[in-house]
């Protein structure tokens, strides 16, 4: 076989079945046609998925670093290590597939990595705007952002482990899906929601901390202050939202 033959292959074998069932726009046609290239080798280096999946989360917890400072390089450094970081987090799954290693502990970390690396996002952020301008208020809006990890889980953990207990999950439930290709509007929606679930924006972080750089203004405070806010809303629909699960799973069983 040809080197792209073997590459047809591995994308059959490692990216086929997870394009068809999920992922982002940016992770399925931009990144994975380019992260192949780099799971095929390490497979066949005999490199394991585990190991991609640590050097992924010292990537990224360097890249939160580098964004407490207020430089340009440091700035396009972190830049240059979440993205890193974004298209490892395809490689470690890949590299799983590709040698047949797939687990439930490779999964687990996994999890555990997007959770402390994306709060440590949220964290540099904050930082870096109390660094430059330092106030109560400031410091209070960052400990907010960074601590709405745990209340998200909490909430979500409150409302699952009760209605798992009776067979039932929230999809079945609320009646919330993957959504309709013909409708703009489910999309929008889905965006939105998957947007601060999964705190997506944060990867704008060096993007806006460039142009507070360059132009001089308080992109990085504005940014901070207007995301933690939609992750308040984002919170406050989850609890109505979980609630109204729990309402319906108390009618179904009664």
């Amino acid at each position: 076989m040809t080197f792209g033959e073997k590459i047809r292959a591995a994308r059959a074998a490692a990216q086929a079945d997870k394009i068809a069932h999920g992922g982002s726009i940016y992770g399925n046609y931009i990144l994975r046609p380019l992260t192949i290239y780099l799971s095929y080798p390490l497979a066949q280096m005999g490199v394991s998925a585990h190991a991609v999946t640590v050097i992924m989360c010292l990537i990224g917890l360097a890249g939160s670093v580098l964004m407490v400072f207020d430089r340009l390089w440091f700035t396009v450094a972190a830049a240059l290590c979440w993205q890193l970081w974004v298209a490892l987090d395809h490689v470690d799954g890949e590299v799983a597939r590709l040698r047949r290693k797939t687990s439930q502990l490779g999964v687990y970390l996994d999890n555990l990595n997007h959770i402390f690396i994306e709060s440590t996002f949220s964290l540099a952020l904050g930082i870096h705007v109390c660094i430059k301008d330092f106030s109560l208020l400031n410091l209070a809006v960052t400990g907010i952002l960074y601590s709405s990890w745990h209340w998200k889980n909490q909430i979500r953990r409150a409302s699952e482990g009760l209605l798992h207990k009776g067979g039932f999950n929230l999809h079945q439930l609320t009646g919330t899906h993957q959504p309709d290709p013909k409708s703009p509007l489910t999309w929008l929606r889905f965006i939105l929601v998957k947007s601060v679930s999964e705190h997506g924006p944060l990867f704008l972080v060096p993007a806006v901390i460039l142009l507070d750089y360059f132009i001089a203004a308080d992109f990085a405070l504005i940014f901070l202050y207007g995301y933690t806010l939609m992750v308040l809303g984002y919170m406050a629909a989850l609890i109505l939202h979980d609630g109204f699960a729990v309402h319906r799973f108390d009618q179904l069983q009664s």
